[in-house]
C-alpha cells in the first residue's frame, strides 16, 4: 500500500512539475515575444519619426506605419491564442490531476475499510477467546474478581491442565 501510495503521490507531483514546466516555457516565450515587439516598435518609431521629417516620403511612412500596426495585430493575436492553449492545457492537468486525488482518496478509503474490517474480526476472535477463557475458569470455582491478573502464560497453563484432566 505505501509502494502505491508513493507511486500516486510521485505521479501527480511529476504531473505538477510538467505542469509548471509548461506555464514557465509559455510565460517566458510571452515576455520574449512582448520584449521583441517592444524592440521592433521602438526601432519602427524612430525610423517613422525619422521618415516623417521627410517631406519627400510621407506617403511611404504612412505605408510602413500602416504595415506595422497590421504586424503588431498579428503578433499580439498570435501571442493570446498561444496564452489560450496554455490556459486550455493548465485547465486539463488540473482536472487530471483532480480526478486522480479523487482516484487515490477513493482506493485509500477502500484500504482502510478493509484494514478496518481485518482488525475488527480479530478483535472480535480475542473477545470470544477471552470469554472462554472466563468460561473456562468459572468452571473451576475461580472467578475473575478474586483472581489476581493474569499472564497469557498462566491462562495458558491452567488451560493445558484442564485439557489433560479432561
Amino acid at each position: 500500500m505505501n509502494t502505491q501510495l508513493a507511486f500516486a503521490f510521485g505521479m501527480l507531483t511529476m504531473t505538477a512539475v510538467a505542469m509548471l514546466a509548461a506555464i514557465v516555457v509559455g510565460l517566458v516565450k510571452a515576455f520574449k515575444n512582448s520584449r521583441q515587439i517592444s524592440s521592433i516598435s521602438n526601432e519602427l518609431g524612430t525610423f517613422i519619426h525619422r521618415v516623417e521629417n521627410s517631406t519627400s516620403l510621407d506617403d511611404f511612412a504612412r505605408e510602413i506605419n500602416h504595415r506595422v500596426d497590421i504586424e503588431i495585430k498579428e503578433v499580439n493575436l498570435n501571442a493570446h491564442s498561444r496564452m489560450d492553449a496554455i490556459n486550455h492545457r493548465i485547465d486539463d492537468e488540473v482536472r487530471d490531476i483532480h480526478g486522480e486525488l479523487n482516484e487515490m482518496r477513493k482506493n485509500a478509503d477502500s484500504r482502510f475499510d478493509k484494514t478496518e474490517h481485518r482488525l475488527q474480526s480479530q478483535l472480535d476472535t480475542v473477545y470470544d477467546r477471552i470469554d472462554y477463557i472466563e468460561e473456562l475458569l468459572k468452571s473451576n470455582g475461580i472467578t475473575t474478581t478474586n483472581v489476581k491478573p493474569l499472564t497469557i502464560k498462566d491462562v495458558e497453563k491452567v488451560t493445558s491442565k484442564q485439557i489433560i484432566k479432561g
